[in-house]
């Protein structure tokens, strides 16, 4: 039986787990039936695929920007309902708003950092838990993980840690983004003179996506089969005048 503090603890985490959700997710599972080790394979296979893609072979690191949607406001104090970035998603599994997975490449190993939203008392009573930097390394098996705030100084000594590299970042940001990374991206680029050249990762990954694991095509097998059944359903109930009977109600 769990104590009451495994219960509090187990609350820390900013979307379903398999502690909390058995019903829904397996053991290591970050979503519903992809693994930690599947995301782990993903980044590893972006990774070598921007080493192969590089333009000057004399650059020998380069590092990735993968930024999360943010939370947008509809009015006063009333989001819209939240929509993780895809490609985001797809790297890491992790669906919280205002995070960054950083992938960091050189010529014979690569680390994935992931920046997240720090623990906040006052804003997870209105929008939720969140996961923090130790529950994020636990959950989607990154290299190293830290709050979002540390951002702007780990960029700042990566540029002076490295004489040259190559930086892959989407700099086509959505018109309503609010992304804080997004200026400290920016001011990042401006002022530093050691970049070769800026490449969006995008193609890269949508070019990972066309081929699907085993885990994805047993998903969508199961979407599949629920969109059957419902339409099934809905034939099923279809009769004469229906649509009259419903505009009625």
């Amino acid at each position: 039986m769990r104590t009451c503090y495994q219960q509090q603890q187990n609350r820390h985490f900013g979307q379903p787990v398999h502690e909390t959700h058995p019903h829904l997710m397996g053991m290591d599972e970050v979503t519903p039936g992809i693994t930690r080790a599947e995301y782990q394979q993903r980044r590893l296979r972006l990774a070598t695929m921007v080493q192969e893609a590089k333009t000057q072979q004399s650059i020998k690191h380069s590092i990735v920007l993968i930024p999360s949607a943010t939370k947008v406001i509809m009015t006063n104090d009333i989001p819209y309902t939240f929509r993780q970035n895809t490609d985001f998603l797809y790297m890491s599994g992790f669906q919280e708003p205002d995070s960054m997975l950083v992938i960091l490449i050189s010529d014979c190993d690569f680390q994935a950092v992931l920046f997240v939203p720090k623990h906040d008392a006052d804003r997870e009573l209105w929008d939720g838990p969140r996961s923090g930097d130790i529950k994020a390394l636990h959950l989607t098996g990154v290299s190293e993980s830290y709050n979002s705030d540390e951002l702007e100084k780990f960029l700042y000594n990566y540029c002076k840690n490295h004489k040259e590299y190559a930086v892959w970042y989407n700099t086509n940001k959505p018109i309503k983004s609010q992304h804080n990374a997004h200026s400290i991206v920016d001011e990042f680029l401006k002022q530093n003179n050691k970049t070769k050249f800026v490449q969006n990762p995008l193609p890269l990954i949508e070019q990972m996506r066309l081929i699907k694991s085993t885990a994805e095509i047993k998903l969508m097998t199961q979407t599949t089969q629920m969109a059957s059944k419902a339409f099934i359903e809905v034939m099923r109930a279809s009769k004469p005048n229906v649509s009259a009977f419903i505009n009625s109600i």
